[in-house]
């Protein structure tokens, strides 16, 4: 069989693929896996056009069929076989299991001050930006360097590696009150609120000169504690879609106008269109094709040093590149290219040990995913919030495989806290109602 049936074969599995992975999306519990599946959408796409000889300019050559695509596909599937066995194993299903008035009414003063808290807290971040040089204002700054030179660089330590858990919080408050505003009108007042300081924190992103990513996982952490409440499938009818595509052309726009102004890829292309689906067809995959690459073509053998996981993106990003000594500079900056899960497994193990580790990933991600869905049901605000942190950053180590993340002292403090509550807490019978909570009646 000739190569360029291979090609032909590798882009049907791979379209087909994406379909499938695009339609766990519908399901709740799979739902949470957004960040995961949207990615491996993002790679699968990246995989076709790299081995049809598309140009990655981060390794400065261009691609070959090498059957890279297949085996991405294969570590996928092994990564939601083990979600698969974890949602299977606890024997839940997601159900609209929401609580009581009476709890809803206890709740009401957890919630206004977690509003507070959080209010308190942006307004901070928003200040330090308003004192500092803006990325998107100031050509000489950019995302990875602001806290250099922002006002109050000492905001980092608390803040540099949770902001994102505002756009949680902002959706768990706007869900709330919007629940209980039918049950008691005043608490309305607090979802306008609410629903404004969202606004303020994806124009805060904008400022920091976000253009994409960071945006678009805030949208979906905002929308996650309205999954946690669906009975069956997502339903797409023409209100969800309606606002999502606004969103979507919202999202274009920004994007638009960061690559007009920055133009990020003029060496590629001077067509503005050309350099955004250069950036999402071009780089997604480029550091799993490098790696399997490297098996295939360049006799690479695993380092077998489970240490590597810890920044396992930085070692990839030295192997696509070469080990060009600007990599090591641009590290240092904060740099980073993108997905580099699974592919640092690659480098670590072979292929059989690799896909074990894969399935065991897989479970545990499952089995924490769940109790963060029963956390958000519960109403059990601090564990809600803390385990929705714990789980970005577990996302995070799975998509750029900085697994030095869920070593950090914020991750046990955030857990031994968790744990000492639930000791604390011990289970108790809840009334479970019924009550609609479909787009149109929200």
């Amino acid at each position: 069989m000739t190569i360029t049936n291979m090609q032909l074969i590798s882009t049907v599995v791979s379209i087909i693929f994406i379909i499938f992975i695009s339609r766990l999306l519908l399901i709740p519990r799979y739902f949470f896996f957004y960040p995961i599946i949207f990615n491996v959408i993002l790679v699968c796409t990246s995989l076709i056009y790299i081995e049809h000889g598309g140009f990655i300019s981060e390794a400065g050559r261009n691609g070959t069929f090498t059957g890279s695509s297949f085996v991405y596909i294969y570590f996928t599937i092994l990564y939601f076989l083990g979600v698969k066995f974890a949602f299977s194993f606890t024997n839940k299903k997601t159900k609209n299991n929401l609580p009581s008035f009476a709890k809803i009414k206890r709740k009401s003063s957890g919630f206004k001050t977690l509003y507070m808290v959080a209010f308190i807290s942006f307004l901070i971040l928003y200040v330090n930006l308003f004192l500092s040089p803006i990325p998107l204002l100031n050509v000489n700054v950019d995302r990875f360097t602001y806290w250099k030179y922002s006002a109050l660089p000492f905001l980092h330590i608390l803040f540099g590696n949770v902001t994102t858990i505002f756009a949680f919080v902002f959706g768990y408050l706007y869900w709330y009150f919007s629940y209980a505003g039918r049950l008691k009108k005043s608490l309305l007042v607090y979802k306008r609120l609410v629903f404004f300081s969202f606004i303020s924190y994806i124009i805060y992103l904008v400022f920091l000169g976000h253009k994409f990513s960071a945006i678009e996982t805030s949208i979906f952490y905002f929308i996650l504690p309205f999954v946690a409440w669906v009975d069956g499938r997502i339903k797409l009818n023409k209100k969800v879609i309606s606002y999502a595509t606004v969103v979507v052309a919202l999202l274009f726009g920004l994007v638009y106008f960061n690559f007009s102004k920055f133009q990020y890829y003029s060496y590629i292309s001077k067509n503005v269109f050309v350099q955004i689906g250069y950036r999402v067809v071009g780089l997604q995959g480029g550091l799993w094709w490098s790696m399997f690459n490297a098996i295939v073509n360049c006799n690479f053998r695993p380092t077998y040093n489970v240490h590597d996981l810890l920044k396992g993106m930085d070692h990839l990003m030295y192997l696509e590149s070469g080990y060009a000594p600007n990599v090591t500079e641009f590290i240092k900056m904060g740099g980073k290219y993108t997905n580099a899960y699974p592919a640092i497994l690659l480098y670590i193990f072979p292929t059989w040990i690799a896909s074990i580790v894969q399935v065991i990933i897989g479970s545990i991600t499952g089995f924490f995913t769940l109790y963060v869905c029963s956390c958000i049901q519960k109403l059990n605000i601090i564990r809600a919030v803390l385990s929705v942190q714990l789980l970005m950053w577990l996302f995070y180590a799975e998509i750029q495989a900085y697994f030095v993340k869920i070593i950090s002292p914020y991750f046990f403090c955030f857990l031994l806290i968790i744990i000492l509550i639930e000791l604390q807490s011990p289970p108790k019978t809840r009334r479970i109602i019924k009550v609609d909570l479909s787009p149109e009646t929200m």
